[in-house]
């Protein structure tokens, strides 16, 4: 008794799955009756991201990008193929970056966004600025928290300091469980209080200058200035 080879192929996708041995019928010599999908052609040798589809008659190679992921050329997002064939049109493998545009070819930078950009890193120096103005400022090396009730509650104390009901010494709380600062008389409270202000207003000075030195920049740069 002789076999031969019988190629399968899915019954979803056509596409070739594995070679099968068929015995020759025993009741009639020189037949062979292959499994359901197969045939006896042999399928073609196969590339990478290539794929054996039988259609009907005799075997096709095809383009296999399964599983790669491609990008909607129009909003930039995320698909994975699960189709057998070409890259639709409208889509490509280039992953793009953020506030990036389709020129054609390529991903490109959209300076439609620039404005966009620079809204989020003015509120990223904002936030950072705040954050140095109520943790960074110290005084007699005691760290004071100069939250926006802190600094009201210091130009109340700045304010009526010659004032006769003012009880010296005024006893101001740091930012440690033990820390505590006494200034004994308004010369005092005025160092203090002038020291406070001119650490916020250099602060909000670095800060202005640095959302100026963005309107220098190129986008490109800002995007950078975004992943730091």
């Amino acid at each position: 008794m002789s076999i031969r080879t019988a190629y399968t192929y899915s019954d979803d996708t056509n596409e070739y799955l594995e070679e099968v041995p068929v015995c020759e019928s025993p009741r009639e010599p020189g037949k062979y009756l292959p499994p359901l999908h197969s045939t006896f052609l042999t399928p073609p040798k196969i590339k990478d991201n290539e794929v054996a589809i039988f259609n009907g008659a005799d075997w096709e190679t095809n383009e296999d990008n399964r599983h790669k992921i491609v990008y909607d050329i129009t909003n930039g997002s995320s698909y994975a193929i699960d189709y057998i064939g070409e890259i639709k049109e409208g889509y490509t493998l280039l992953e793009p970056a953020e506030y990036s545009i389709w020129d054609g070819e390529k991903w490109i930078i959209d300076e439609a966004k620039r404005d966009e950009i620079i809204d989020i890193l003015v509120d990223k120096i904002n936030k950072e600025t705040d954050e140095k103005i109520y943790t960074g400022f110290e005084y007699e090396n005691i760290n004071f928290y100069l939250s926006l009730s802190n600094q009201i509650n210091y130009k109340t104390y700045y304010d009526d300091r010659n004032n006769s009901t003012t009880k010296y010494p005024v006893i101001v709380k740091g930012g440690g469980i033990n820390d505590f600062l006494q200034l004994k008389n308004a010369e005092e409270l005025e160092s203090f209080y002038l020291s406070e202000t001119s650490y916020i207003d250099k602060n909000i000075k670095v800060a202005w200058d640095e959302k100026l030195e963005l309107l220098k920049k190129t986008t490109e740069e800002l995007l950078n200035m975004m992943e730091d």
